[in-house]
């Protein structure tokens, strides 16, 4: 309000000035003069109404930026947990999701070397040895569905060996369990019974199942020996030991761990009765081992979520599969640190977009250690579930098929006795072609003779009428007219 006051006295004083001014000022220069003070006067309004409006729009920014950024933090929060900590915190999505993976990593509890004998449609379990009443009271096995494996001797160590199925708790006491069966993959080692390992949980394969690949005085020869005699004969696997294909599963156990160069020179140590000279591993197999010569350029998000059936521990990008190698955080190498990186990260890939990812190092400062091969692990709780589902489409199809059977036969059926109908009607129809043939003659016959006859009564008719001729011309000639 008072600079409009200030704006209103100063306009009059210029009214006034220009007045004083008019003998010695042209009017023009009056004009000019205070066209030029209100053409100020409204620049100046516009300008404090642009910097007021200016200055309100960058405070709503200011406050939308920190609003956004409160709602940023709350959501990393609710998704990672507090920024400060590297690992997920426990009430946050991704703790939930990796303690929900840990769970189904894990086998649950297990029960070993049970002894298990028919009875009727059922089997009956018995432990090796008998749970305590407070165990079997506190956690009640009734209706539970377990994994059951029949176990095999192994260095005078019974160990599951061979998958059966699934099968549910049917009645529990201290002693055994009763089980009936779920979806089975072997009906007959069902019926077998023998000793049984039954898991809570499907197990899941590691890359320590077999063996550990950073032990130390790891003899390849005689691992490979105890495989092909008593872990995987070929003869259980439906293979004989002279297969290309046999040698293959064996070659993709025993190198687990070790580095291309220790597989190439053991090979090269031992030629004979191998069928393959070179063993080539995929590349999603194989992982190079770097040493960073400096501290790393970039820092690098380490966790993902994958299949390590497809994709091994880590993904193409290098993000960790494998829950155990989760940090929750970016992280950075320090000089001297080595990385393990999957081969189409190390050499560089194209991605479905077109863009192209350089070769790892050609980005940071790094020396190439090993080359080392990793079998691809597989998650049986994974594979399970997809031959579940497959015998389920199975039973479908085989029940679509045997209803088309059904109709089928229906329609056959239908097109039998219309075949059989039609028959009976050619049949017929060619009785009566013979009946009308027969007829077709006795007319013709008929035809001939009554055209016979026919032919007479004309003859006869015409003399009978040449004779009357004849009578008529006699009586007029005798009558004399």
């Amino acid at each position: 309000m008072i600079a409009y006051i200030v704006l209103g006295l100063l306009f009059v004083l210029l009214i006034v000035f220009c007045v004083l001014s008019a003998k010695h000022w042209h009017w023009i220069n009056i004009v000019l003069v205070i066209g030029i003070f209100l053409s100020g006067t409204a620049a100046a309004a516009g300008l404090s109404q642009v910097f007021a409006k200016r200055t309100a729009a960058m405070k709503a920014a200011a406050s939308a930026e920190e609003n956004a950024e409160r709602q940023e933090q709350s959501a990393r929060e609710v998704v990672f947990g507090p920024d400060e900590t590297i690992a997920y915190s426990p009430d946050s999505l991704r703790g939930i999701d990796e303690a929900l993976k840990l769970q189904l990593i894990g086998t649950g509890r297990s029960w070993r070397n049970g002894t298990v004998e028919p009875k009727g449609a059922n089997v009956t379990f018995k432990f090796s040895t008998p749970r305590a009443q407070a165990d079997a009271s506190a956690v009640s096995l009734q209706s539970v569905v377990l994994h059951a494996f029949v176990d095999a001797q192994l260095e005078a160590t019974m160990y599951p060996a061979q998958y059966i199925g699934s099968v549910r708790v049917v009645s529990e006491t201290e002693a055994e369990l009763e089980l009936e069966p779920v979806f089975l993959v072997s009906e007959e080692a069902f019926r077998l019974g023998g000793s049984w390992t039954l898991f809570e949980r499907m197990p899941s394969d590691r890359y320590d199942t077999l063996r550990k690949g950073d032990e130390k005085d790891f003899n390849v020869t005689e691992f490979r020996r105890k495989l092909e005699t008593e872990v995987f004969p070929a003869e259980s696997l439906g293979l004989t030991p002279d297969s290309e294909l046999y040698e293959l599963l064996i070659d993709r156990i025993a190198f687990d761990g070790m580095t291309m160069g220790e597989i190439e020179k053991w090979i090269e140590d031992n030629p004979t009765g191998r069928r393959r000279l070179r063993f080539e591993p995929r590349a999603s197999e194989i992982f190079v081992r770097y040493k960073f010569n400096a501290p790393s350029k970039n820092s690098y998000p380490v966790d993902s979520s994958g299949n390590l059936d497809v994709e091994g521990p880590f993904t193409l990008r290098g993000l960790a599969v494998d829950p155990s190698r989760h940090l929750g955080s970016e992280v950075k190498f320090d000089r001297t640190d080595e990385l393990l990186v999957a081969l189409p990260v190390a050499e560089g890939y194209q991605l479905s977009d077109g863009a192209i990812v350089p070769r790892f190092d050609s980005t940071e400062d790094v020396t190439e250690v090993s080359r080392i091969y990793r079998r691809h692990l597989h998650e049986f709780p994974f594979l399970f579930s997809e031959l579940r589902r497959q015998a389920a489409e199975f039973e479908q199809r085989t029940a679509s098929v045997m209803a088309n059977n059904v109709t089928t036969s229906l329609a056959s059926e239908k097109a039998n006795d219309q075949i059989r109908a039609r028959d009976e009607m050619i049949a017929k129809l060619g009785q009566d072609n013979k009946n009308l043939e027969n007829d077709v003659g006795v007319i013709s016959q008929l035809l001939e003779s009554r055209s016979g006859q026919l032919e007479s009564l004309r003859a006869r008719v015409d003399a009978l009428i040449r004779n009357i001729e004849q009578q008529k011309s006699q009586s007029v000639g005798a009558s004399g007219y």
